[in-house]
């Protein structure tokens, strides 16, 4: 039996798919030696080096060396990233129960020094 998806469940399902692809083409780039530093670990995922200068990394970090552990985390942030902000898209936080910022004089909390 085939599951019937609603269309916000077929977007949903496009973005964890473009996801996948993207983390087995950097699984793969770094199998075949093209990834050694944080500079070819951004440019593999897809940033253009303004992009990269524009993040404010320092010449040091994007010459670091890369493990494959280091792209196992990297991914995984990336998937975090992306079910929270699928799960925000679906579940807005309710910002009406808010208190309002308080005004410190109008609180007069320096009048009780000794």
């Amino acid at each position: 039996m085939k599951v019937v998806l609603t269309p916000d469940q077929k977007e949903d399902k496009r973005e964890r798919d473009s996801l996948l692809q993207l983390s087995n083409k950097i699984r793969s780039d770094f199998a075949f030696g093209k990834i050694k530093n944080v500079h070819d670990l951004l440019s593999s995922t897809g940033y253009t080096n303004e992009e990269i200068l524009k993040k404010g990394y320092f010449p040091c970090e994007l010459i670091q060396s890369v493990t494959f552990a280091d792209i196992k985390d990297y991914l995984l942030d990336l998937h975090c990233s992306l079910e929270a902000q699928l799960y925000l898209k679906r579940n807005p936080p309710d910002l009406s129960d808010l208190r309002t910022p308080v005004d410190i004089q109008k609180q007069n909390i320096l009048s009780h020094r000794n």
